[in-house]
């Protein structure tokens, strides 16, 4: 038996070893591929139920709050009919207020402001009238003392 192995069958073997291990590599590969490949499908799967259901639950919900919230929007629009009349009401009474603010700014005020100096010119005139009507007073007084002792003078003589 000769132990002499040639060139070509040691290629051959490692030929043969070498397609054993790639067939194996291969086998691994895709087995982690698929592996891979199923845990990416699983899990895009999940987002997209998640997805699907978040908007499904968000329609249901909407519909049942629109639903449940409806008798709300008629009592409120209700309520907008019933203060309509208060709403025109109290923009009249708006209206009306600026009208009376304007009116007491322009007319009323220097009105008053005028009325006011004239007050003030009478009362500066009726002060000095006073002091003098004091000092007609005092002479009425003087000059009625005097008539009478004349008039008691005059009575005496004749």
């Amino acid at each position: 038996m000769s132990t002499t192995i040639t060139i070509e069958q040691i290629s051959d073997l490692l030929d043969q070893k070498i397609y054993v291990l790639k067939k194996d590599l291969e086998q691994s590969l895709d087995e982690k591929l698929e592996e891979k490949l199923e845990e990416k499908l699983e899990q895009k799967l999940e987002e997209k139920l998640d997805e699907k259901l978040d908007e499904k639950l968000d329609e249901k919900l909407d519909a049942r709050l629109e639903e449940k919230l409806a008798p709300v929007y008629q009592r409120l629009d209700d309520l907008d009919e019933k203060f309509a009349p208060i709403y025109q009401r109290l923009d009249n009474l708006d209206e009306r207020l600026t009208k009376v603010e304007l009116t007491q700014e322009n007319k009323i005020l220097p009105a008053i402001n005028e009325l006011t100096s004239v007050y003030l010119s009478t009362y500066k005139i009726f002060e000095k009238k006073a002091e003098q009507i004091d000092t007609l007073v005092e002479d009425v007084e003087v000059l009625k003392t005097v008539v009478q002792e004349h008039s008691e003078k005059l009575k005496k003589i004749s």
